[in-house]
């Protein structure tokens, strides 16, 4: 499409092409003004032929901007290069491979690493929910696994092409040489009124779990070297869906899928949007348990969030509303104040002391200066304790009047 050493809106030189597909081809290109390397996106012209959605290419684009996700690839430019005719996107240079080529590579993955893919990549797809900005073409190519520079992560999730799918969407209703994305399209785009919402993607994420774990697409129209497109239409849109563990064993998968997992499989792929997982999160959330899966470390979500996970078959202390690992719930509806692991006793004394040293205490009285001591007009008893005179105005009022006797009447003799 391109040859090296052609510039490319004005800032992008290319170097060497990197890979080709139905969209478009990706370039290392060096950006001119910073020196910097950059893989520069390409698409194809006749996909955008139509001026309005050439005009909507650049905007539509940048709309990654907007994505509170490191798992989104930062895209750095977006235009439509006026000499050569062709819409293109500056992003940033990764190293590493995609989801498609490890799959192509290791066959199916250990549920481990197939979780902690799914895991940072329902991150980017719920922050761009968060955004109102929906994929439309989440498939394995788009998904791309980068050298990690981070200790304790083996590789780093980023999506692509987050933004223009939906220009390509609307591009490609008149081309039907593209048979790559249909294996992974919700059958709203395909054809039906349907409205596109988050539902769109959790279909999408759904048939990519199911080929982490077999190693193969769901669909039967997709084996061979030859697809039909009107069959796979047919089996998307029209006829039932098997289990998916039927299924896996259909295909020669020789592993064996949990019973579980059929249920969650069928809540991401309804065709009914409403009886799909409402979000990514809420499908992933899901998975662990349908996998059998026992973590007692906190998540990668729950560390990004803040909210580490309670340690794994240690109590928590009474009257906590939170459940420890074994998910037992404890006692008492209140939270208390330190979460931790206790035994009650001493709970009971910790409580206790808390309860001590919040209760208000009673301030002294103030001690009377020494001229204040003098001043008054003091004697002492026979205890040795002083009192104030009679006749001192400090002394204190009787509640009632002195007894007074009467006085005796004479005898008579």
């Amino acid at each position: 499409m391109l040859e090296p050493g052609t510039l490319v809106g004005g800032d992008y030189l290319v170097e060497r092409k990197l890979s080709e597909g139905g969209m478009g081809a990706v370039f290392v290109a060096e950006q001119v003004s910073t020196g910097a390397k950059r893989a520069l996106k390409v698409i194809r012209p006749e996909l955008l032929s139509q001026p309005k959605l050439r005009q909507r290419f650049a905007q539509e684009a940048k709309v990654t901007s907007g994505i509170a996700s490191d798992h989104v690839v930062s895209v750095v430019a977006a235009g439509i290069d006026a000499q050569l005719g062709v819409p293109w996107l500056a992003m940033e240079l990764l190293s590493g491979q995609t989801l498609y080529d490890l799959v192509a590579d290791r066959g199916a993955l250990p549920v481990d690493v197939a979780l902690e893919i799914l895991r940072q990549l329902t991150h980017a797809v719920d922050a761009a929910h968060a955004v109102g900005v929906v994929h439309r073409d989440l498939k394995p190519e788009n998904i791309f696994l980068s050298e990690s520079r981070r200790t304790g992560f083996p590789f780093f999730v980023k999506v692509l092409d987050f933004g223009i799918a939906r220009i390509v969407r609307e591009a490609q209703v008149t081309h039907t040489d593209s048979i790559g994305t249909p294996l992974w399209m919700a059958p709203e785009p395909a054809g039906t009124a349907d409205e596109v919402g988050p539902w769109t993607d959790v279909w999408a994420l759904g048939l990519i779990v199911f080929f982490l774990l077999t190693g193969r697409s769901y669909w039967l129209s997709a084996r061979g070297p030859e697809c039909s497109a009107l069959g796979l239409v047919k089996e998307v849109c029209i006829d039932p869906f098997a289990p998916a563990g039927a299924r896996a064993r259909e295909l020669g998968f020789a592993g064996e899928l949990p019973a579980a997992f059929d249920a969650w499989f069928a809540g991401c792929v309804a065709r009914e949007p409403a009886a799909r997982f409402a979000s990514a999160g809420q499908a992933l959330a899901a998975l662990g348990p349908a996998l059998g899966e026992v973590r007692s470390e906190p998540t990668v979500s729950a560390a990004l969030h803040g909210r580490p996970a309670p340690p794994s078959g240690r109590r928590l202390r009474r009257g906590c509303g939170r459940r420890d690992g074994r998910g037992r719930g404890r006692r008492g509806r209140g939270r208390c104040r330190r979460c931790g692991p206790a035994d009650g006793r001493r709970s009971r004394r910790r409580d206790a002391r808390d309860r001590s040293s919040a209760r208000p205490r009673s301030r002294p009285a103030p001690r009377p200066s020494p001229q204040d001591r003098a001043s008054r007009d003091t004697t002492r008893r026979r205890c040795g304790t002083p009192r104030a005179h009679p006749s001192s105005p400090d002394a204190p009022t009787l509640s009632r009047a002195p007894r007074i006797r009467a006085p005796r009447r004479a005898r008579a003799r």
